[in-house]
């Protein structure tokens, strides 16, 4: 039995998915208030739902029983709201580290930041210490370092919109990154909770290729076949935007702006001999997109 933490989170649910087409048994971890739609999309995957929260130890201990592996993709950055990063990212993950061990778990995922995102920021130095707890467990463990999600910093959520044909980009845009697709680190996760390659590893991953923000908006203009309008935010419009709040939410955003201003190209060598499968290029992620 493997438990997934986050279930109900976009790559949460991918990850079900991945592990449910390799015949697994897979138990999720849901708060009563997830989406029903969600919930019903897992519950058709033959996925088990056990309720609970990662500030409920109790919960935590419930769902661990008898599950060989954990995978947590659960992180509150999406939530906006500045002090879940307390509460999820590092106390919540901590409880879930300690119930997995108690529960004699046999292996731990935890997806965390690229090792070269390194602004400090609370989500960065919550996630470290999980790291770093994780690997001081006891438990075998594969933590998962992952570089910028396409779905994420080339979309509209972080202000690449594409349907309109504007990109708002952090730098000067010519820093090179090894994107990559939301499916790609759910498959990287599921393979990980039970590949003997894997055991006792820091497998960062990253697409099939480095590309500058600057070139993935060339890509994006030759597929749709349109001219984009640029915006480009100064480096240091980001630093003083971190220096000027004390919002954790905030400061964490941006702080992976500037990191990924600086850049974020991860050896991919060690996720292509351990964890190896066919990784999405920008250009076909680009084409996959409705509007492509």
């Amino acid at each position: 039995m493997i438990l997934v933490v986050g279930a109900t989170g976009h790559l949460g649910v991918e990850v079900c998915e991945h592990l449910a087409k390799r015949d697994k048994a897979v138990r999720a971890l849901a708060r009563q208030t997830s989406n029903p739609e969600i919930l019903d999309r897992l519950r058709g995957l033959g996925v088990e739902l056990v309720f609970g929260d990662l500030q409920d130890r109790a919960s935590l201990d419930a769902a661990c029983a008898g599950a060989d592996a954990v995978i947590s993709s659960a992180s509150s950055i999406s939530s906006r709201v500045g002090s879940y990063i307390a509460t999820v990212d590092l106390e919540g993950q901590r409880n879930l580290v300690g119930a997995a061990k108690g529960a004699g778990v046999d292996r731990f995922v935890f997806v965390t930041l690229s090792g070269n995102m390194m602004t400090g920021s609370p989500l960065n130095s919550a996630k470290r210490t999980i790291e770093a707890e994780v690997r001081a467990s006891g438990m075998p463990y594969t933590i998962v370092p992952s570089t910028f999600f396409m779905e994420y910093w080339l979309s509209p959520m972080i202000g690449f919109d594409y349907p309109n044909r504007k990109a708002l980009i952090f730098g000067a845009g010519d820093n090179r990154i090894t994107w990559i697709t939301i499916g790609d680190v759910a498959q990287a996760l599921a393979l990980a909770a039970d590949s003997d390659s894997a055991r006792e590893q820091v497998i960062e991953i990253g697409g099939p290729e480095a590309l500058s923000p600057n070139e993935a908006l060339h890509v994006f203009e030759r597929v749709l076949g349109a001219a984009f309008e640029a915006q480009y935010v100064p480096e240091a419009a980001l630093e003083a935007q971190i220096a000027g709040t004390d919002d954790a939410h905030t400061q964490s955003v941006t702080a992976l702006s500037l990191d990924f201003a600086h850049g974020d190209v991860v050896d991919t060598a060690n996720m292509t001999a351990r964890l190896p499968f066919q990784r999405t290029t920008v250009e076909q992620y680009v084409e996959a997109l409705p509007s492509g």
